[in-house]
């Protein structure tokens, strides 16, 4: 009888220990600052909400290619890399908006892979193998994967991998991706 009732409050009070636990034991959030919890080692020092001006410290935007867009949303800057199993990375940042997103930030990074399984490998140690705070969608292609990330921040991140791309997106106020919109 002692055994039935030690089980029964083992199992009343088990769940309620579980989630007193700190929530970092069993989930994490993107801290967007530090970029090395999601951004390939190459991109250290980029991160996504990083303003324009600090990109152009760390980047040497004369070596990109600079495109804008018809829509005047946003503008971006190719990189060619064709190292660390990186083909090219392209850079999305926000375009001023009456008065939203002053610091013009970077809110989307599109990373191509070389062929090869450095996709994987990334998309591995960075997402698979982590228990993030997320909502993760399999889709019935395998090429195609997609997380929605909590962040230190007032928008979430979004990682679509494709058969060789991989796009972390920004659900940043006053971008494309504004929920809001």
């Amino acid at each position: 009888m002692k055994y039935f009732y030690f089980m029964l409050v083992l199992s009343l009070w088990m769940p309620f220990a579980l989630l007193a636990q700190e929530e970092s034991e069993f989930t994490r959030q993107i801290t967007v600052e530090e970029s090395s919890q999601y951004l390939p080692d190459y991109l250290d020092g980029i991160y996504i909400g990083m303003p324009l001006a600090d990109f152009e410290n760390v980047k040497d935007t004369l070596m990109l290619d600079i495109s804008n867009n018809a829509s005047d949303m946003w503008f971006g800057a190719t990189e060619e890399v064709n190292q660390d199993g990186i083909d090219e990375v392209v850079y999305k940042f926000d375009k001023e908006e009456e008065g939203v997103n002053t610091e013009r930030p970077l809110y989307q990074i599109n990373i191509k892979f070389l062929e090869g399984d450095y996709e994987e490998e990334y998309i591995s140690e960075k997402f698979r193998n982590y228990n993030w705070d997320s909502y993760t969608k399999d889709f019935d292609n395998t090429d195609n994967e997609e997380w929605i990330l909590k962040t230190n921040k007032d928008y979430l991140l979004i990682v679509k991998k494709t058969a060789d791309t991989v796009q972390i997106i920004a659900t940043m106020a006053g971008t494309e991706w504004d929920p809001g919109r």
